[in-house]
Formats: structure tokens, sequence, C-alpha cells
């Protein structure tokens, strides 16, 4: 149980992010995000790592859930004659940009939980200098919005960006294993 809490609380924003940037009716999604974990818990002890590593395989698996969930909802519709509307979305899913898809949703998804743990765990000028790094602020924008001298604004910048880099490395060994 203990174990399924952890896969559930660790990836159900992702499989959800990624849905949506699949361009997944968001009428569907829940649907279909159940389906992946019920495929996760019934399929876990088939993992083969040696085969790749478990995002492959949770991209795979979330590819195909949304396959067989589109091709159900199209056999529906040709029943009532309106199957044109899902063919394209099929055709995309199929081809190998959905495995590039995966690819740069996860490393989006990466990143904005690590933004989200670094953002926690900064206050003050130290978050206020990362927000505007993050916005593309330049050095001067940076020292007259805060009034930190250049030095401080480099030491704070180094300081918080280690700490994304350490924080998307920990998250990264938890959740790629």
């Amino acid at each position: 149980q203990s174990a399924w809490e952890d896969l559930h609380r660790h990836y159900l924003t992702f499989v959800y992010y990624v849905l949506n940037t699949m361009g997944m009716p968001s009428v569907d999604n829940e649907d279909i995000c159940q389906k992946v974990f019920i495929n996760l818990t019934k399929n876990l002890s088939r993992f083969d790592k040696s085969k790749g590593g478990f995002r492959g395989w949770l991209s795979r698996v979330i590819k195909n859930e949304a396959l067989n969930h589109l091709r159900k909802k199209s056999r529906d519709l040709q029943r009532q004659g309106k199957a044109y509307e899902l063919f394209d979305m099929e055709r995309q899913l199929e081809g190998s940009g959905a495995t590039a898809l995966m690819e740069r949703e996860w490393e989006s998804y990466v990143r904005s939980v690590a933004i989200d743990c670094v953002k926690k765990a900064h206050t003050g000028k130290a978050l206020m200098v990362f927000e505007m790094d993050l916005d593309d602020a330049s050095n001067d924008e940076i020292v007259s919005k805060t009034g930190l001298t250049i030095a401080s604004v480099y030491t704070l910048r180094m300081r918080v960006r280690k700490s994304l880099l350490n924080e998307l490395d920990s998250i990264r060994s938890h959740l790629e294993p």
C-alpha cells in the first residue's frame, strides 16, 4: 500500500501533465490516468530494468493507455458516425514523435518540481534573485529592484542555482530508478 501511494504521489501529476500536452480531451484524463495506474499496479512485477528505465516504461504505458482510450472512443463514435474527430490524434500518438514528446514533458515536469522545491527552501532576497533570474532579468535590473550589490546578486544566484541543480539530481535519482 505504501509503495503504491509513493508511486501515485510521485507520478500522478506527470501523467496528467503528459495527457494534457498530448492534447487528450480533459474530460477523459481522469479515466486514462486511472487506467495507467491500474496497468502499472498489475504489471509492475513484469518491469525489466535491463530493457530500459522506469520512465521509458511509464511513458509507453501512458501512450498505450491513451491510444487504447482513443480507439475505444473512436469505435463508439463510429457507431454514431463521428469518428473522424479522433483519427488525427490517434495518428500523432502512434508516430515516433510521441516518445520525444514524453521526454520533453518529463524534463519540463522534473524542472517544475525542482523549482517548486527550491522556492520553498529559499526566502527573502535569495528567492527574489532566483525568481528574477528565472524571468531572465539582467544583473542591473536585479540590483536596482533588490537593493543588493552586484557581488551579492552573483553569490545568491550561484547559491540558489546550486540548490536547483542538487534538487534536479535528487529528483532524477529518486524518480528514475
